[in-house]
């Protein structure tokens, strides 16, 4: 005979005894018999009888009221049962006189062989056995049993914790893919870096890589519980044991995402249902907050517990480096893990197959966008730092997004290093505007303005714009500037900028700006932060067909000021 260990059952006992403190802990073991080994599918933790450091008794009327409990919340289970007892030890041995006398105490009491469990985390985890069976008689002997472990088991070990590390999606990919999509989107354009399987689950055994993937570094999880997820054996024996023992650790913050209908009330969750599919005997999951993700809302939950859960992780940090929040962005690499970086959100957008952003993922950052400015208040930073680029229409919302009048200090560092946002001496370019096309339609209340640099020819793409026709009027602004723009000199041509938009649309009474800039990414921000009083709609480049003619695509409507975000309209198809 030998007893089987279960992954679960293992980082059960493992994360009672760290809970313990240095006093044993204990419980019954859970499972059945197959083929004359015991299969030790579960444990149950059970309080001791004032336990300590050299001694464990179990609280009989507990173990029993335990049992009764499991019993009821798994009735169809008609395998899983009790079948033995399992408790610590403070370094690695083999079973003690006690531990022998308390297995012929039970194969006496239950007319039955009994098996007691021996484990200990130092010097390294591991287990011993003792098999009692009774004799007529004569008292019950003793056998010494081989615990044989999982290979699914994650040994969660220091390290395994990382507040810069990214988050990691748990779900089943035959009914969870499309919710993992959905969760994974809103995680990166709010800011969190995300480990998904196949973007970033390296060659070889996937057992073997995910066991290394869970124990690389993580910040946090996200478990996808959906109907079919009890059918994968990777999700019930790897991944979801090891997220719940990561979540012991104060740095870690496990969030589940549930879709399962309560079957007395559809409109809500069922909060039982992840424990009993994924078996779980003592509500590890119910005890925890579970989202429900069938609507925006419940994802967006889970995304701000997360934002707040790393920022949180990140304080300290923060103002060790000047009390200055750092943020990353880009919106056309395609993300991976490996963004994972010191930086404290790290914005990312999928990739699309044109030059236009990808709407799913522009939605999700119109969504997200009020999360950048609540982290950067909780932190107490006083200095925002950007660095990466974006499409420039979501550069221009990234820089509503952090107001002059709520964020007296960003700066944006471009990919030469030359930061942004800081001033400067001396006198900055012009500003120069012209009118551009026949635009007349006085009923229209919208202007169509061209910000480049160095020259006032707007180019055919924009003047096909104006020709569309809808216009009250279009203007080409443009930076006095031969070469290239200082980044020094950023802040006040931004201002003059801002400046000339406020005044042009004033002129049209208060019309709406439809904005097509050409400018570095630095620049597009700073304009985007003293947008206030206007309305934007920002526009995007495109050729489509790579031959054709070059046109100007709306891309998102842009009011600042608004708690619920600057983008108020996605409007790329």
């Amino acid at each position: 005979m030998k007893v089987v260990l279960r992954a679960a059952a293992e980082l059960k006992i493992v994360t009672a005894i760290r809970r313990a403190g240095g006093a044993e802990a204990g419980g019954v073991l859970l499972g059945h018999f197959e083929d004359g080994d015991l299969i030790a599918s579960d444990v149950l933790v059970v309080p001791g009888e004032a336990p300590s450091t050299h001694r464990y008794t179990r609280d009989g009327a507990q173990a029993n009221a335990l049992l009764q409990r499991f019993r009821a919340a798994h009735p169809e289970d008609e395998l899983t049962g009790y079948v033995g007892e399992w408790h610590s030890h403070p370094v690695m041995s083999s079973p003690s006189g006690v531990d022998k006398a308390t297995a012929r105490a039970i194969a006496r009491d239950v007319h039955g062989s009994a098996v007691v469990v021996v484990a200990a985390l130092h010097p390294v985890v591991g287990f011993s056995a003792v098999e009692a069976v009774p004799r007529r008689l004569r008292p019950a002997a003793l056998t010494d049993v081989v615990v044989e472990r999982s290979e699914n088991v994650v040994e969660i070990a220091e390290g395994s914790v990382d507040p810069d590390g990214p988050i990691f999606i748990s779900y089943r990919q035959s009914d969870g893919t499309e919710d993992a999509d959905t969760v994974s989107r809103f995680a990166r354009a709010a800011g969190l870096v995300v480990w998904r399987d196949h973007r970033d689950l390296r060659p070889g055994t996937t057992v073997h890589r995910l066991r290394e993937a869970l124990k690389s570094g993580l910040s946090g999880a996200v478990l996808v519980v959906t109907k079919q997820i009890e059918c994968s054996t990777i999700v019930r024996e790897v991944e979801a044991p090891a997220l719940v023992a990561l979540d012991e650790d104060s740095g870690f913050a496990l969030s589940v995402a549930n879709t399962l209908a309560n079957p007395d009330n559809p409109a809500k969750v069922d909060f039982s249902a992840p424990d009993r599919i994924l078996g779980f005997s003592d509500g590890e999951l119910a005890a925890k907050k579970q989202s429900d993700i069938r609507t925006v809302d419940g994802v967006l939950e889970i995304i701000r517990d997360q934002v707040r859960h790393r920022v949180a992780q990140r304080k300290d940090e923060i103002a060790d480096r000047g009390d200055v929040f750092t943020l990353e962005v880009q919106s056309r690499p395609e993300p991976t893990a490996d963004d994972a970086s010191g930086a404290d959100l790290h914005i990312r957008l999928d990739p699309s197959p044109g030059r236009l952003p990808d709407t799913a993922s522009v939605r999700a950052l119109a969504a997200t966008f009020p999360f950048t400015g609540d982290a950067i208040h909780m932190s107490r930073a006083t200095t925002v730092e950007v660095r990466g680029g974006m499409h420039l229409s979501l550069a221009l919302a990234l820089g509503a997004a952090l107001p002059e009048t709520k964020f007296s200090d960003v700066r944006v560092v471009d990919s030469s290093g030359l930061v942004w946002g800081s001033g400067g001496g001396g006198q900055p370019p012009r500003v120069v505007s012209a009118t551009v096309g026949d635009a007349a339609d006085r009923s229209s209340k919208k202007i169509a303005v061209h910000i480049g640099l160095g020259s006032l020819n707007s180019g055919p793409a924009f003047d096909r714009l104006v020709a569309s026709g809808g216009f009250t009027a279009a203007y080409a602004l443009t930076v006095d500037v031969d070469g290239l723009l200082s980044a020094d000199d950023g802040v006040a041509v931004a201002a003059a900028i801002s400046a000339e938009l406020k005044s042009l649309s004033a002129d049209a009474d208060n019309a709406e700006v439809h904005l097509a800039f050409h400018g570095p990414f630095p620049l597009a921000v700073l304009v985007g932060r003293r947008l206030n009083t206007l309305q934007v709609v920002a526009y995007e480049w495109d050729n489509p067909s790579g031959e054709g003619p070059a046109v100007y695509v709306p891309s998102v409507r842009i009011v600042s000021g608004l708690t619920a975000g600057p983008i108020t309209e996605v409007l790329l198809r």
